[in-house]
Order: C-alpha cells, then sequence, then structure tokens
C-alpha cells in the first residue's frame, strides 16, 4: 500500500517539474519578445529601468535574445527526453551561448545622457 503511495508522489512530482519546466520556457520567450523588439524598434522598452535603456539597442536586444536561446538550450533536452550525449552537446553549447549574452550585456555601449551632451556642447 504504500510503496504505490510512493509512485503517486513521483507520479506528481514529475508533472509538477513538467509544468515549471514549462512556466520557465514561458518566461524566457519574453526575453526573446523584448529582444526582438528592441531590434526591430531600434529602441529599448520604456518600462525596462533607466541603466536599461541607456544602452545600445542591438547589443541589449542581442544579448536578450541570447539569454532565451541559453535558457531553451538547458531546458529542452530534458523536457523531450533526449539522449544523454545530445544533452551534454547542448550543455556546451549553452555555456558558450551564456558567455557571449554575458559578454553583450556586459559590453554595450552607454549613450550619452543629454545633459553630459549639452554640457559637452558648451
Amino acid at each position: 500500500m504504500k510503496l504505490q503511495g510512493l509512485v503517486m508522489s513521483a507520479q506528481e512530482l514529475d508533472t509538477a517539474l513538467h509544468l515549471l519546466q514549462s512556466l520557465v520556457i514561458g518566461l524566457a520567450t519574453v526575453n526573446l519578445c523584448v529582444g526582438i523588439y528592441t531590434l526591430a524598434s531600434r529602441r529599448v522598452p520604456r518600462w525596462l529601468p533607466r541603466r536599461a535603456r541607456t544602452c545600445d539597442h542591438k547589443k541589449y536586444g542581442q544579448a536578450q535574445i541570447l539569454v532565451f536561446v541559453w535558457i531553451i538550450l538547458l531546458i529542452l533536452p530534458p523536457f523531450l527526453g533526449w539522449g544523454p550525449i545530445v544533452r551534454i552537446l547542448c550543455l556546451f553549447v549553452g555555456i558558450g551561448v551564456m558567455i557571449a549574452g554575458i559578454w553583450l550585456s556586459h559590453s554595450r555601449k552607454q549613450r550619452p545622457s543629454p545633459s553630459s551632451a549639452r554640457a559637452e556642447r558648451m
């Protein structure tokens, strides 16, 4: 009787894990949408913090898309039940994508603020 309870518990945990993975994929899609919007409109969305809005829109958009790819490469292989070799390959590619995203997000060139641009002209 207890063994059957453990099996049901494992099934419930598996279902919860799949729901959490689906939630993470959904949240990663927000990064993809922000990245595409930033690249298409050539500006960072206004609802983001001021520090993000002063960044170069190209690098910011590319960094957001790379964050999406990194999350998908970490979540998708176990979610789909792919083999261990494919999982390891996706892990290494994901690490490379993560490093590229961090590099883009930290190397983004900040645009000068209007007040500093006025001070330079005077």
